[in-house]
């Protein structure tokens, strides 16, 4: 065994664990065994033998180092061998390891020498213990494990010896933080293009002939982030984790619905995704659980496996899913929005295809990320933390580039990056496309026609597959049925699953297990005939559980129950008309006005903004305690159940799961020291959704909106309401926010999040009713913005930091003379225009606006 043949083995380890990583690519993080060795061999390599070039690639990569407890040079006792060994042994290294390090000495003396020659490039933090081992005593000490020279950073990790400097039990441990910070500094300085190696940060050297214009790496990083932040929005993601998860036994382990689907023969989805090619059409009534169906084959762990088995023996598979949803925004019901998540999904995990796929973007947002991280390098050049660290934000950059470039995709330019892409996939890589809810797209005939047709052409390509999902419309009968590809009605296959869930929901329930002792006959048949009437549609069924549930809370006997299921309408659409009927008469004011705010609304509301709704004294700018904040949030929930029919929910946010339906399991109502972190936060950013989409066609319909809006109390301005509670929202975010005095201070991004507050806001505003209701909100936010430094942009798409030497009197600028601020905190300086006290001022405008905000609260009794 020879240490070259180790170093060669691990070396192709190391260069494929380089190629997977991106944003930190370039720094390297040794450990206490070989890997500073195998990365100075790496370097010495390079250099003396120029044709090793995937240790080149290595080096080339590599623009920081973090040594953990790393011996670089020998003692009077010891040799860097015996260092090493002594190192190994300390972590358990078995003989022959040992036996290489002390017959290799001279190898590892030359490494460390050539290493010295080169690390003048490399950015290196050194960090050692402080303690010795038991029996082993000090494995490495300070100086063997520290690199002389100025630029070289070192630290010592307290309290710790050789085997636990990096073994932490949690984040708040000094050694965690102190490890960390290393870390961080390391990618900032990597991401933000200082590179010791070129002599200027924003351009790859000049001997490069990739492309006529090549960039560093760390650039290059940032002009792939802009361009694929270009192509997210922020509800990309929302339906996914909106659709309900497929029901597991509480009883039966690892059992769940649509087990079948990966079963064989089962319906030949299986055969398809190892032999078949083009499009699978998956078709089902509404409600009978498409989007659930698609989410389990997206989340299994047999799709990847069965595509991998493939007779194509693909190299590599990439999955990419979208989620059509009618009652979201504007891009999860567009062709726009479809085209954006499907290329950023693929070119995330295929980056180097952005610059051959998108060269406009790239050639238009490379020279403004070059120069922006040249100019911020001479900026800050000599700008130093307190460890000696340039003051730089990747992130920050990030921002700047992304602000400036300002990308903005047509849906002719998305269509051509996607022809572009599909045609420079590698051959042996196989792409799988998801796509749920086409017929969610909110298209004219001809537009759905020419989409078909799209996604029909798209399969044809040998390395593509589509799985879809449609209500069985006529134009996707035409388009996919007919035996033109292969499909099935899941309706005709949940059978067994609706009787596994209708059995084990309802036996669940205390009542129902009384009720079957007592029945132990005729309650079996009741289920029965909840199955057979649903016909394979489990919304229908969800929605018999949770009625039969609460009859059985009521006091309901069998027969009862037997005779609510026989006059429920078997169609979803008689069915919600059933529940809405059923809301008693003194909840029809406050139901309608829910059901407007919840249809107006850009986004889900949270639950505790939709809580206010119904509170004609509360202030919704007070401050609560955690446990009213749940109390409350279960106030909505219950709500929901009985004023609303059931017909909206509240999901936690970021899941998809729902409250508890079942009134014996309120889970809001538990000791407050039985609650862990993520329960809270999930309870407390729950928000309101329609119970489906079927629920908000139902809503729409010109009969059942004209009812409702006769239920409203008269004068009810939803769009005002909801502008007046998006400024709560903003004033609790400038209330946390910092006070920004420069461009550069909103790089922490806090700058895209009042941004979106804002265009939200901005939304509501417009289309509020003619007056001077708009003017006046926009006011109020203005204060609000200003508060914390910033102002609105001229195309309301971001906010910035006001320049106070332009505009020193902009408390009076929007007219705002009723300002209640000290004479003290209005002088001015005589010498350059800027107010004596900026932070008085700011709070004077944050109490300005709160009392603005609050008068108006009060005069439109909105709360």
């Amino acid at each position: 065994m020879k240490l070259q043949g180790v170093e060669d083995t691990l070396m192709k380890w190391m260069h494929f664990a380089l190629s997977c990583l991106s944003a930190i690519a370039s720094v390297d993080f040794s450990s206490r065994r070989l890997g500073d060795s195998l990365l100075q061999s790496a370097e010495y390599r390079h250099n003396r033998l120029p044709h090793h070039s995937s240790l080149g690639a290595i080096f080339s990569c590599v623009s920081g180092v973090i040594f953990l407890g790393t011996p670089h040079r020998g003692s009077s006792q010891a040799t860097i061998a015996k260092c090493f060994a002594k190192a190994a042994k300390a972590l358990d290294a078995n003989d022959n390891i040992l036996q290489v390090l002390e017959r290799n000495a001279d190898i590892l003396e030359r490494q460390r020498n050539s290493f010295d020659s080169l690390r003048k490039d490399l950015f290196i933090t050194c960090l050692y213990e402080e303690l010795p081992m038991p029996i082993l005593g000090m494995i490495v000490p300070e100086t063997s494990a520290c690199i002389d020279g100025p630029d070289v950073l070192k630290e010592q990790i307290p309290g710790r010896n050789h085997r636990s400097m990096v073994k932490f039990a949690s984040r708040d441990e000094k050694q965690y933080e102190i490890v960390s910070y290393y870390i961080q500094r390391a990618v900032e300085v990597t991401l933000s293009g200082i590179s010791y190696r070129d002599e200027q940060p924003g351009l790859a050297p000049s001997n490069s002939m990739s492309s006529p214009v090549t960039y560093s790496g760390p650039v290059i990083s940032i002009i792939e982030s802009c361009i694929l932040d270009s192509l997210r929005f922020h509800t990309m993601d929302d339906r996914y984790n909106g659709i309900e998860s497929a029901y597991k036994s509480v009883v039966g382990a690892h059992k769940s619905t649509y087990d079948w689907m990966f079963d064989r023969p089962g319906p030949g989805f299986v055969d398809w995704l190892e032999r078949g090619h083009g499009i699978f059409w998956i078709n089902g009534k509404a409600g009978s659980g498409k989007s659930t169906l698609m989410k389990f084959i997206r989340d299994n762990p047999r799709l990847s496996y069965h595509l991998k088995g493939t007779a194509g023996n693909w190299k590599e598979v990439m999955i990419a899913d979208f989620y059509f949803w009618a009652a979201g925004s504007a891009e999860q019901r567009s062709q726009t929005g479809l085209l954006m998540t499907i290329l950023y999904r693929i070119l995330k995990q295929v980056k180097k295809l952005i610059p051959i796929v998108a060269p406009r973007e790239w050639g238009h947002v490379g020279p403004i990320a070059a120069r922006i991280v040249q100019d911020t390098f001479e900026r800050t050049r000599d700008a130093r933390d307190s460890r000696g660290l340039p003051l730089i934000s990747p992130r920050g950059l990030l921002i700047q580039v992304y602000q400036e470039a300002c990308l903005q995709w047509t849906r002719q330019a998305l269509l051509q990056v996607f022809h572009d892409l599909l045609v420079n996939l590698p051959p042996s890589t196989l792409l799988l496309i998801i796509l749920d809810g086409l017929d969610e797209y909110e298209a004219k005939e001809q537009e759905m026609e020419e989409l078909t047709e799209l996604l029909k052409q798209t399969g044809r390509m040998s390395n593509v597959k589509i799985c879809l999902s449609t209500r069985p419309w006529t134009i996707f009968e035409n388009q996919f049925g007919g035996g033109q590809y292969p499909t099935f009605q899941l309706q005709h296959l949940t059978h067994n699953d609706i009787e596994f869930f209708v059995t084990e929901s309802l036996n669940r329930s205390m009542l129902m297990q009384n009720l079957l002792q007592a029945y132990p006959k005729q309650v079996p048949d009741l289920f029965s005939t909840i199955v057979l009437k649903a016909e394979g549609v489990f919304l229908w069924v969800r929605l018999v559980v949770r009625s039969s549930i609460k009859a059985l809370q009521n006091g309901d006997e069998l027969s009862d129950l037997q005779e609510k299921v026989d006059e429920l309408p078997e169609d979803l659409e008689r069915l919600y008309k059933h529940m809405l009927d059923r809301i008693e008469p003194k909840y029809w004011k406050r139901s309608s006005k829910i059901f407007s705010i919840v249809d107006a609304a850009s986004d889900p509301l949270y639950a505790l903004t939709v809580w206010y709704s119904g509170e004609a004294e509360a202030n919704p700018l007070e401050d609560l305690a955690v446990e009213s904040k749940l109390a409350r949030c279960y106030q909505v929930h219950l709500r929901l159940m009985s004023q609303c029919a059931g017909l909206l929910e509240l999901r936690h946010d970021g899941s998809n799961t729902s409250l508890p339906e079942d009134y014996s399991e309120a889970d809001l109502l538990r000791q407050d020291e039985s609650w862990s972190f993520s329960e809270r936060q999930h309870y407390l950013r729950s928000r309101v959704h329609h119970l489906h989409r079927t629920t908000k066609d139902f809503l729409d319909r010109p009969d059942i909106a004209s009812m409702l809006s006769s239920r409203r109390e008269p004068g009810f301005d939803v769009h005002k309401w909801l502008a007046i509670h998006t400024l709560v929202e903003l004033r609790s975010a400038t209330a946390k926010s910092p006070r920004y005095t420069k461009e550069e201070d909103l790089w922490d991004g806090t700058g895209f999040h009042l941004s979106r507050i804002n265009q939200t806001f901005s939304s509501y505003a417009a289309n509020c009713r003619p007056g001077d209701s708009a003017l006046r909100l926009s006011k109020i936010r203005d204060i609000f913005l200003r508060s914390v430094g910033l102002s609105v942009t001229v195309d309301a798409r971001f906010v910035r930091c006001i320049n106070q030497a332009e505009d020193p009197d902009f408390l009076k600028t929007k007219g705002w003379s009723s300002v209640d601020a000290s004479d003290e905190a209005k002088q001015v300086s005589s010498n350059d225009g800027m107010y004596k006290d900026h932070l008085l001022i700011c709070k004077e405008l944050d109490c300005y606006g709160r009392k603005e905000l609050e008068i108006l609260l009060l005069e439109e009794g909105v709360n």
